[in-house]
């Protein structure tokens, strides 16, 4: 029987080189459109180059190098999209160097006066908007006080996050922060909210750390400035998302850490303002909000209804949450997951207006920084219990293989 699993991460042991044998072992269900991640070392002759990757038959399959890796698995590697992989079955693949670079791939652009962006086949897959802090005007401050990624759908034609517009524009596209900070500085206590950032405090972009772009996927690594009321930094995190190319949609990886060198921060906040969180379109809120209709492992929730802690105590610790809405004539569903070794407790917030997420509590210092990940999948048309529950497994507990030579 197959079910339909829209991402599935293998992590395949060893190194592997250039003609090497790569061999996947089937876990106990067949599962559709599976990554498949094979460690290499640095030296590999593969890194950086185009890849070919081909079975007995001769049969091609979609693949990319990455020199570094993830921020929370990091090490060089393979990655490999297997269109099936059946329960128990034995697949090998043979991994070379192509002759030619694919002519559909993702690529990065930095251009002056423009937001960086991630492209793919020439149309905006994510834009980054890190724009410096404007203090020139109060709206002027507004537009720029805080860092975030807009989200597009895999055409490429259809942004589906807001920005600094409309209604509740603190809520802005694929956002990470938190309201209520504690901290102490020369022995006195400070507080900070890097949400509103209404008291001087703001979000900064830094640098850039990493892009890499190939024909699976994208990888944009940033060093993000949590700044207080005294404008200082407080905290730097360094924030990741990577999208990968799937035949039903688009899954982006989102991973933060957050450090200091202060004795303690405290991250703290309510469900509305705090953790990571997703704000589709400005269109949402303004025209469909009672088309709306939130997806629980408990559930289908009705349109135009939705669930928050702490008013339901029960809205914690999902395994996942869906969001199903409408942007212009087209319905669009949004999977949220969170990491299982994220902090807990994990307390939800939903808004029928677009917005969904969860946050906990936090004491970050020097020796323990904080680590989170989440995955997001996003589609057009909705998406089904069975489906969700499949990605979740995957991303929490991906199936180890091995590599020979």
């Amino acid at each position: 029987m197959r079910i339909l699993l829209l991402l599935a991460l293998w992590s395949v042991s060893g190194a592997a080189f250039a003609d090497e044998t790569i061999r996947i072992v089937g876990g106990t269900e067949d599962r559709t459109d599976v990554l498949v991640r094979v460690a290499l070392e640095a030296s590999n002759p593969l890194i950086g180059k185009p890849v070919e990757v081909t079975d007995g038959s001769g049969t091609k399959y979609l693949a990319q190098t990455s020199a570094k890796g993830g921020l929370m698995t990091p090490g060089a590697e393979l990655v490999v999209l297997l269109p099936t992989l059946e329960a128990g079955s034995k697949v090998e693949l043979k991994a070379r160097i192509a002759a030619a670079a694919p002519s559909a791939a993702f690529s990065y652009s930095e251009k002056e006066g423009m937001l960086p962006e991630i492209d793919f086949a020439g149309k905006p897959a994510m834009k980054f908007f890190n724009t410096p802090l404007d203090e020139t005007s109060k709206e002027a401050r507004s537009k720029t006080f805080k860092v975030y990624h807009h989200l597009f759908d895999d055409t490429g034609t259809v942004q589906l996050t807001n920005g600094a517009e409309g209604r509740f524009p603190h809520h802005r596209g694929l956002f990470f922060g938190f309201n209520k900070v504690t901290y102490k500085v020369d022995g006195k206590d400070r507080q900070a909210d890097v949400w509103h950032c209404n008291k001087g405090e703001s979000q900064s972009h830094d640098k850039t750390l990493l892009t890499e772009t190939g024909p699976l996927f994208a990888r944009h690594r940033v060093e993000i400035g949590w700044h207080g009321q005294d404008k200082a930094v407080f905290a730097t995190e360094v924030r990741e998302l990577t999208v990968w190319r799937l035949p039903k949609g688009r899954s982006i990886d989102f991973a933060s850490q957050v450090s200091t060198k202060l004795d303690a921060v405290r991250l703290d906040g309510d469900p509305q303002h705090a953790g990571f969180h997703f704000r589709a379109s400005q269109e949402v809120e303004a025209k469909h909000t009672k088309e709306t209709y939130f997806l629980r492992a408990t559930g289908k929730g009705e349109k135009g209804t939705e669930v928050n802690w702490p008013a339901n105590k029960a809205a914690i610790d999902y395994p996942w949450n869906a969001m199903s809405f409408v942007v212009g004539d087209a319905r669009y569903t949004a999977v949220y997951i969170p990491h299982p070794d994220n902090p807990k407790q994990e307390r939800y917030s939903e808004r029928t207006y677009g917005r969904f997420g969860c946050y906990f509590e936090y004491t970050a210092t020097p020796e323990k920084p904080l680590n989170v990940r989440y995955r997001l999948w996003m589609q057009k048309g909705e998406t089904t219990a069975a489906a969700c529950d499949m990605l979740k497994a995957q991303f929490a507990k991906p199936t180890m293989g091995q590599s020979v030579k």
